[in-house]
């Protein structure tokens, strides 16, 4: 029996009718070029056209000045039917965010199915444009109407090109294909849309019931054009496929990273380690529940749909919880690695007095200070090499014995630091280390809980 989706209270029909009386009379031309600057038209992009592999034309949106050290998100606009890839399907002002590029394709008609190879030529451009700029792998794929009616057919039979889809009021809707579970989709359709809802309900329950990681809607007194709503869920599925984050949870992401500067500033190097290596699997709390003043983020007014969803109106899937936590990963990584990077100085430089000032006690010092960065990979290694040197040179005795620093710790606190360090590594996108340093724990601690998370970690990773 299909899933009936509720309608979405929040989302009416009365914009258009408001727009249309405020942009009448003398000051009509004057508020246009306003609301144009403010939703932030082609205008404000570089565009660029040319023709694709296949001889068809491409319109590309780029920021005004690309940073060589970063890494974009593709996004892709598909038009609608009888549309041309110019504007992006109205996205093209999205590369003033700073974090991707905007391309517009345009598709004969047929489209709509895949057809006149149109899911190949799309294939083509995103070659063309990973050749050509410094681009994450899964591009994020939009569409309205026709463009709808491609953008969810193409992600369901290329989900390893594609990390959120936001398709809308779609005038026929596919299959699902259970490979496609850790895609990001956000669909909806308006109540009014005619013929077009049988066929929206369909495959949203087509989606609840295969758990796919989605949020559907169905906005109440929309006919067939863009709504509030749709226009709000598709940021919250480009922000989630790129940041890994639900709305809110940045807010509670930078007030852990803002006690973490704190304690770095502080000289608490051992506490700051071991907040910066669970950060990227921090689960920040929920919204807080509707009508709660504090509310923000997306999270105001909003209520479960269906007994399924979370907090944020999202059906969770488990291969998309996965997909989250890598992309937090990705998020978090210079965020990690620029603060790993003044640990390492500041404890590379107690190394360096310690080798410098030498002593009886060089060994218990250096001991002290391997337990504070310990998880500081520089910093471990430089400590352990001086250990050996001065032994070697006869400058200390050797006086920790090995069964002694075996009681020190408990096994469980070691294989914790190193699944700790392994997902540090995964954060700066060193992934070879990080899986010699998980097998690593299955290895030496076998039974402890650490060694479970281990395993899943390296499933996640594709590695058995």
């Amino acid at each position: 029996m299909m899933t009936a989706y509720p309608r979405d209270e929040r989302a009416g029909g009365a914009e258009p009718e408001m727009v249309r009386r405020r942009l009448s009379g003398p000051g009509a031309a004057a508020a246009l070029v306003a609301l144009v600057l403010l939703v932030g038209g082609p205008a404000s992009a570089r565009e660029e056209q040319y023709k694709c592999a296949m001889g068809r034309d491409c319109f590309l949106y780029l920021p005004d000045e690309m940073d060589a050290n970063r890494t974009y998100w593709l996004v892709v606009g598909v038009h609608a039917y009888r549309g041309k890839g110019k504007g992006a399907a109205g996205l093209a002002g999205w590369v003033r965010k700073g974090n991707c590029v905007v391309v517009g394709p345009s598709f004969p008609n047929g489209y709509q199915m895949l057809g006149h190879e149109s899911d190949k030529q799309l294939i083509g451009v995103l070659g063309e444009l990973h050749k050509k700029y410094k681009l994450h792998k899964k591009v994020f794929l939009y569409g309205f109407s026709g463009g709808s009616q491609f953008a969810h057919r193409f992600a369901m039979k290329y989900p390893e090109l594609v990390g959120g889809c936001a398709s809308h009021s779609g005038g026929s809707w596919g299959t699902v294909h259970p490979k496609a579970r850790g895609v990001l989709f956000a669909v909806s359709t308006g109540e009014a849309d005619g013929s077009r809802l049988d066929g929206a309900k369909r495959f949203f329950g087509l989606l609840q019931a295969g758990r796919f990681h989605h949020t559907a809607r169905i906005w109440p007194g929309v006919g067939h054009r863009k709504s509030p709503g749709s226009r709000r869920i598709t940021e919250e599925c480009f922000a989630l496929a790129t940041t890994g984050l639900y709305p809110g949870q940045k807010e509670a992401m930078d007030k852990e990273i803002a006690a973490i500067d704190a304690l770095i500033e502080a000289k608490e190097h051992g506490q700051a380690l071991g907040r910066l290596t669970k950060l990227p699997d921090l689960e920040p709390p929920p919204p807080p529940p509707p009508g709660d003043s504090t509310a923000k983020g997306g999270g105001e007014g909003r209520k479960k749909m269906s007994p399924s969803e979370n907090a944020w109106g999202w059906q969770e899937s488990k291969e998309g919880r996965a997909a989250l936590r890598q992309l937090r990963a990705v998020h978090l990584g210079p965020v990690i690695a620029a603060r790993m990077d003044k640990i390492e100085q500041a404890g590379l430089a107690k190394v360096a007095a310690i080798e410098k000032g030498g002593g009886g006690d060089a060994l218990k010092q250096l001991a002290a200070l391997r337990e504070q960065f310990g998880a500081a990979p520089k910093t471990a290694a430089r400590i352990d090499a001086l250990k050996r040197k001065l032994i070697r040179a006869g400058r200390v005795g050797r006086t920790d014995k090995p069964a002694s620093r075996a009681g020190a710790e408990s096994a469980e606190k070691k294989a914790q630091s190193k699944l700790n360090l392994a997902q540090v590594y995964l954060s700066a996108n060193r992934k070879e280390r990080a899986i010699e340093i998980l097998k690593g724990i299955l290895k030496s601690y076998p039974k402890t809980p650490a060694a479970e998370k281990a395993r899943e970690r390296l499933a996640e990773l594709g590695v058995e």
